[in-house]
């Protein structure tokens, strides 16, 4: 029996990294085939020169269709245009408009400045959807822009910041592919309300998402692979969510700070090469939930609180990272609960001195390669005080669990684990629900744009 069981194990373990691999090669014909279906839209384009529209009265003066209400918006569409300063610039309007179904592009492969596929300045009520950018500096620039969305759009080959901008509110970023690129995809400053959600990056040279003073913001359901830069990087952060993210293969995972009364949750993260999976720093009222962990290398912490108060650390799931799983340092009043961290190649949960009056009850450890805990911090609770403490790997069964560090904290409450097969089943279980997860995903992404 344990021979079959181990068989069926490894079945189940192989079965879907071979079904990862083929789905990557399948992934790399696809993009293949999308570069093919580009060249084909382009050469169906009619050639135009760079447009300029200042005010909404030029809307109408140079001829472009509809009325520039919701329901008859002013219509720029079928266009390529190449230019090695602005594509399309629109300045002071208020009307409605729609870029649509163009293709942008700069002749200058010399100069580092290649021109702007769109940039807008004072306007609110754009659209920039199912169009083709590359081989310029900017795929979409724009200060003090209100309610407009860059969607469906594919951005690939630019060498300066893709979508650079300051002054957003209430705009969004949803359903674009963007890679092969040099600098940071998203640069933007003073942002509040704006959602970016469903885009699919990869190849990238800096960070993906460089966000700073953002207020009310959403970062979900993107994909971020194969990045030489954090996924997504923000300071001065309050009020976002950051959700249902993928990221793999990347030198830094998620970074936000300083930040308040935002959730980090079920963000998957894997392969972070040199930081941190995820990392709080100079943060208060934040819920870290149900994220995934997991393959960091070299000295990088999966999940870190860096100067954390009032916080929570909640059901997230932590194994097979080269150091430490979690690491608190200068964290007060904060509740690590219900996380599963094992495997790791050093310390599971990290306590830090100057560590105070935090709370661990609900956790699962075991086979964290130093300790499954280390607590060098002050008054520390570890469990709930009543009858709920964490189950260890190394509790021999008797009596309380003393916590290795300086601290001298101790689990009233804890338990073991029953069963040596129990944590490897359930890993293998969910390790197939995040591969198998993933290619669904990715499939289904692919198989959206190149409808």
């Amino acid at each position: 029996m344990r021979v079959i069981g181990a068989i069926i194990i490894l079945i189940l373990i192989i079965s879907p990294v071979s079904l990862f691999l083929t789905f990557s090669s399948q992934m790399e014909g696809d993009l293949a085939d999308q570069r093919i279906t580009q060249n084909v839209v382009i050469s169906n384009l009619i050639d135009h020169g760079p447009i300029t529209i200042i005010g909404d009265s030029d809307f109408e003066t140079q001829g472009w269709p509809g009325g520039g209400n919701k329901t008859s918006p002013y219509i720029i569409e079928g266009l390529s245009i190449i230019s090695n300063v602005s594509c399309i610039r629109i300045e002071d309007t208020s009307v409605n408009f729609v870029i649509r179904n163009c293709t942008f592009s700069s002749n200058n492969t010399e100069t580092p400045q290649r021109g702007t596929s769109i940039d807008l300045y004072n306007v609110t009520n754009g659209v920039i959807e199912n169009c083709t950018m590359y081989g310029q500096s900017c795929a979409f620039e724009s200060t003090y822009a209100e309610h407009t969305s860059f969607r469906r759009n594919t951005v690939y080959d630019f060498n300066g910041y893709v979508i650079n901008g300051d002054y957003l509110v209430n705009c969004s970023f949803e359903d674009n592919t963007m890679y092969d690129l040099i600098d940071d995809v998203f640069l933007i400053h003073n942002v509040e309300n704006c959602t970016f959600s469903g885009n699919l990056i990869y190849d990238i040279q800096e960070p993906v998402f460089l966000l700073s003073v953002s207020n009310g913001c959403t970062i979900s359901s993107n994909t971020i692979m194969n990045i030489e830069g954090y996924g997504i990087l923000m300071s001065d952060v309050d009020e976002c969510l950051i959700t249902d993210n993928m990221i793999f293969n990347t030198t830094g995972g998620i970074g936000v700070g300083p930040v308040n009364n935002t959730i980090v949750a079920r963000n998957v993260v894997e392969h972070s090469r040199v930081h941190e999976g995820i990392s709080i720093s100079r943060g208060e009222n934040c819920n870290i939930e149900e994220n995934t962990i997991s393959e960091s290398k070299h000295q990088s912490r999966s999940i870190s609180l860096y100067e954390v108060i009032d916080s929570s650390l909640y059901h997230n799931l932590v194994f097979n990272n080269t150091f430490d799983g979690v690491l608190l340092r200068n964290v007060d009043y904060c509740n690590i609960t219900y996380n599963e961290i094992h495997e790791n190649g050093r310390v599971g949960i990290r306590v830090d001195e100057n560590c105070t009056m935090n709370r661990f009850f609900g956790n699962v450890l075991f086979d964290n390669a130093d300790s499954n805990a280390l607590d060098d911090g002050l008054s520390n609770q570890w469990d709930d005080g009543i009858s709920i403490g964490n189950t260890w790997g190394d509790y021999n069964g008797i009596g309380v669990y003393v916590v290795p560090g300086s601290a001298g904290s101790v689990d009233h409450y804890p338990t073991g684990i029953t069963s040596s097969s129990n944590g490897t089943d359930n890993l293998v279980l969910v390790y197939v629900g995040i591969i198998g997860g993933v290619v669904i995903v990715l499939a289904l992404l692919i198989y959206v744009r190149k409808r």
